[in-house]
């Protein structure tokens, strides 16, 4: 097919990827639309690429917890953009377009991708009410997540505030943790410093006794060190951010351990400690760059100029 000039192979890093000429792809679309193929066809296109990113969205959190895997996903784009649109189109695909926007908000954060998450969760919530309260929860904390991400906190709060006791009524517990911990930094960041306080207690008392590396544990406690940072109470906000600088380490999670000493360096500024606070921002610096965390990034930078 490729001599034949009907398939193009485009050589990459050690693997061989093809592709159908623009013509050829029309062509083949019309004829299954004739033989009434294409739906089904779609269909399966569609579950195929729904259950890859099902399976990696846990082992990209933050976007880089899984060395290679965001790349593999990134080659696999238009592969996740084609079904995840289509998923939203119709009422009768609500379910597939809930599972795809509950499984790639890491994805598109890691991408920066914010307005087509966006665009993607407002279609599939459309469709999808009369769906299970677990697939609405999980689009809910996608459009609560990429809120958050666009500064848009009082959205964020009120999509974390639909999507929290939909998780709990399906049974997800580990959901509904990390939606309580995420809940209280969107009310940190919208400014409500008690209400933050209040809900990020409520998440570190839900995840109490669970692994130390969980994410919603980590995420609780980032916050709620923030949290204390803000009210000037610089010993807990040390203790809780230096628990996840060891978590990092101990665990091998590099955006945990990146965000985790940038804020330990902020703190370190404001206990007058300058010099440890260099050594640790140059080093959350350099591990940001190197999983190209563009919030981590500014989070670092934000310090040296601080």
């Amino acid at each position: 097919l490729v001599d034949k000039s009907l398939v193009v192979m485009e050589p990459g890093d050690g693997v061989a990827r093809y592709r159908l000429l623009e013509t050829v792809r029309q062509y083949g679309l019309e004829r299954l639309r004739e033989a009434n193929e294409l739906e089904p066809l779609e269909r399966r296109f569609a579950e195929y690429f729904l259950a890859i990113v099902e399976a990696a969205e846990p082992n990209i959190v933050g976007g880089s917890n899984a060395p290679g895997l965001l790349a593999q996903l990134v080659a696999e784009q238009d592969n996740l953009r084609a079904p995840s649109n289509w998923s939203v189109a119709d009422k009768s695909r609500a379910e597939l377009g809930l599972r795809f926007v509950g499984a790639m908000y890491w994805f598109w954060y890691a991408v920066g991708q914010f307005r087509e998450a966006r665009q993607l969760t407002d279609r599939a919530l459309g469709l999808g009410h009369e769906c299970t309260p677990l697939l609405c929860g999980r689009a809910y904390v996608t459009s609560a997540l990429t809120a958050l991400a666009q500064g848009e906190y009082e959205r964020s709060c009120m999509d974390f505030e639909a999507a929290i006791p939909l998780l709990r009524d399906a049974g997800d517990v580990p959901g509904t943790g990390s939606a309580i911990a995420k809940y209280g930094a969107a009310r940190l960041l919208g400014g409500d410093v008690s209400g933050a306080i209040e809900t990020l207690d409520d998440a570190l008392a839900f995840t109490r006794g669970w692994p130390s590396h969980d994410i919603a544990v980590i995420f609780a406690k980032f916050w709620r060190g923030w949290a204390a940072y803000a009210l000037g109470d610089l010993e807990l906000a040390r203790e809780l951010i230096d628990a996840n600088v060891r978590v990092g380490r101990a665990n091998h999670l590099p955006t945990t351990l990146a965000h985790a000493l940038a804020t330990l360096a902020r703190i370190e500024v404001a206990r007058g400690r300058i010099e440890e606070a260099c050594t640790l921002v140059l080093e959350s610096l350099e591990r940001e760059v190197a999983i190209n965390d563009g919030w981590g990034i500014a989070l670092a930078l934000d310090v040296v100029a601080f």
